[in-house]
């Protein structure tokens, strides 16, 4: 897609704006801005450190993943022992879900602990149900 137009009629600060904030834009227009940017002989040496470091912290915070919800582990445990299929594919959801990183990679969305109850949850709801299924059709 060639952005050129839209870019050409912004000015430096405006194109310095989306530069530094590339998360929110394709990267294909990223990359136009950073050449018209380069092109109108605007340094950008303090903006590619700026965004390497955010880069890395955002990556870090990625890595380490985020705490589930006490409220909905506790749903999804209760659910679990119920036999219930939402136990089931809460565990599944807190154990195996996954989110991209700036630069494309994957991680986890939720911390190692989250993951580990999410596991737990699952293999609870997957035994009762298969315990509720075979005593109900034995």
């Amino acid at each position: 897609m060639n952005f050129q137009e839209h870019i050409i009629n912004k000015s430096n600060k405006d194109l310095i704006e989306i530069y530094v904030n590339a998360d929110n834009y394709q990267p294909e227009f990223v990359n136009q801005v950073y050449e018209e940017l380069t092109k109108r002989g605007v340094s950008l040496d303090q903006y590619i450190a700026e965004n390497e470091a955010k880069s890395h912290t955002l990556k870090l915070l990625l890595e380490q993943g985020r705490k589930g919800n006490e409220v909905y582990l506790i749903l999804g445990f209760i659910s679990a022992f119920l036999g219930g299929i939402i136990g089931i594919i809460a565990g599944y959801t807190f154990s195996q879900s996954k989110q991209d990183g700036p630069s494309g990679e994957r991680f986890y969305t939720f911390d190692k602990q989250t993951r580990d109850k999410g596991r737990i949850m699952m293999t609870i709801g997957v035994f009762v149900f298969l315990i509720i299924m075979t005593w109900k059709f034995s």
